[in-house]
């Protein structure tokens, strides 16, 4: 792929309301109007336009200090963020069009000013390239990389923008948005969204690992993060959306957005809640349970959901059982039958085709019409009702200031609160299911128990975000004795902590 059609557009960055990145975006924002005439605002008045300029500096800048500190394994040259400079890519209302809201004529402007005094870099686009391409350079550059990797509070996400309708495109197939119908429900899924991601923005959530733990994350392609998405993982995106599917808001309407989403489990196992070890509980077969409580025929609790009539099955230890709970999950998103696995997979199965496969799902499952729910959308009911059974729990926690971290149906917390939770989704589940459910604790790792790097891997070669490990490791910290987690961590202890 072409870097011309990498890098994460701008205002998709979360955007601080104060910190050193929030103060420097003002500083240039104040130089910029200083050499602009202030007069031809066309009925806007110069507070107003000041306002505007001031937002889409902080906007900007804290979209190039975001992307520079993002893990992934990128080549440093596409460290770039995407500024669309065709007007017909923004809109001066919040709404469902995706588009960029502020000014065209502003932001244009800006990036301009910014380029000829030499704070920015261009790789410019077209309509088969895609948006420009910016990223930091001089002052700016050496400002970004001076500060490094600091906790900051965020701009929380526009309320118009917290709850997503996405529906298939009938002439390409692809995913569009449509505008968000407002209802009583709407309104109350909206109220608690906000109290949520309140909740999230006041807490640090970081990684108990080394520097050297973070260039594996960084260097390694995510196969067990939410639905494969990209390692990169921004850390200053905290805070949450709901996303419904099929132009309906009872389908889909999953949580996203969440760093610790991006993550394989192995890395979630290391996540800290305001410098706390945490656990992760979550639901056993979440889909298959719900659809026996929505035939209302009972599962027993002992029953692994995932156990496919093997008279050898060895429980969670059983090697069978990752590539089966895959499959499961794939089979109910699956309405046309066409989701396979691979011959290897097959083989470790003892099952000689696709079809035996599914036949053994179907017939273990036969208490249950599970083929023709599956076939009939029940993925996108399922992921509603687990989502609802989600929302209920991380708002009860939030307004008790107590953030809880969604995985789906799994859920992150502090230690401590293993037994409030467990019991909690439970008694969630049965309120909304109606039927009965089983969960899993997974419990936290020390540092050192962060899996062995892979041997083959040359990490000589591996890029973090612009650098940022390997500038951080040589300027500040040669002896491996204080590790890019400890800095992001001591800042918000320093300056945001309750405590």
């Amino acid at each position: 792929m072409s870097t011309y059609l990498k890098g994460q557009r701008f205002d998709w960055y979360p955007t601080p309301t104060e910190g050193p990145v929030f103060e420097y975006a003002l500083s240039l924002a104040s130089v910029y109007l200083s050499n602009t005439d202030l007069n031809s605002s066309r009925g806007v008045s110069k507070s107003q336009r000041k306002d505007k300029i001031e937002a889409i500096c902080v906007q900007i800048i804290s979209a190039l200090h975001g992307s520079s500190n993002s893990l992934g394994d990128r080549p440093e040259d596409t460290q770039w963020i995407s500024i669309p400079r065709d007007k017909s890519a923004y809109t001066t209302k919040q709404d469902s069009s995706g588009k960029v809201f502020g000014s065209h004529s502003y932001t244009v402007s800006i990036v301009d000013w910014l380029l000829s005094n030499k704070m920015l870099e261009a790789q410019l686009g077209n309509e088969i390239k895609g948006y420009s391409r910016y990223r930091a350079s001089g002052e700016l550059k050496a400002y970004l990389e001076d500060l490094g990797f600091i906790w900051m509070p965020i701009q929380p996400i526009a309320r118009e923008q917290l709850i997503i309708v996405r529906d298939k495109d009938p002439k390409t197939n692809n995913n569009i948005r449509v505008p968000l119908i407002s209802n009583d429900k709407i309104e109350e899924e909206l109220d608690q969204l906000e109290t949520i991601n309140a909740c999230l923005r006041r807490h640090c959530f970081s990684l108990n690992l080394s520097n050297d733990n973070l260039r594996e994350i960084a260097a390694t392609d995510n196969d067990d993060g939410l639905n494969n998405q990209s390692t990169d993982i921004n850390f200053y995106q905290t805070q949450i959306v709901r996303i419904y599917a099929r132009g309906q808001t009872n389908k889909g309407g999953r949580f996203y957005r969440g760093w610790w989403q991006h993550v394989p489990s192995h890395v979630r196992r290391h996540i800290l809640i305001d410098d706390n070890k945490t656990i992760e509980i979550d639901y056993s077969g979440m889909s298959m349970r719900l659809l026996y409580a929505s035939e209302g025929v009972d599962l027993d609790l002992d029953t692994d959901v995932y156990n496919l009539g093997f008279d050898d099955w060895i429980g969670d230890k059983d090697p069978r059982r990752p590539i089966i709970k895959t499959y499961v999950n794939a089979v109910f998103n699956d309405e046309k039958e066409r989701y396979r696995v691979s011959p290897r997979d097959l083989k470790i199965l003892g099952v000689s085709t696709q079809q035996q496969l599914r036949d053994k799902l179907y017939s273990t499952h036969h208490q249950v019409n599970l083929k023709d729910r599956v076939t009939s959308g029940w993925g996108l009911e399922s992921q509603y009702l687990d989502s609802e059974i989600a929302l209920q729990l991380m708002y009860q926690f939030a307004i008790g200031d107590d953030p809880l971290l969604p995985v789906h149906d799994s859920f992150i917390t502090k230690k401590g609160n293993e037994l409030y939770l467990q019991q909690m989704m439970l008694d969630t589940f049965e309120r909304v299911a109606k039927g009965t459910t089983r969960v899993d604790i997974t419990s936290p790792l020390p540092n050192e128990g962060f899996r062995e790097k892979d041997s083959y891997k040359d990490y000589s070669k591996i890029y973090v975000g612009q650098q940022i490990l390997d500038t951080y490791i040589t300027t500040k910290d040669p002896l491996g004795e204080y590790s890019l987690m400890n800095k992001y961590l001591e800042s918000w202890k320093k300056d945001y902590s309750r405590e």
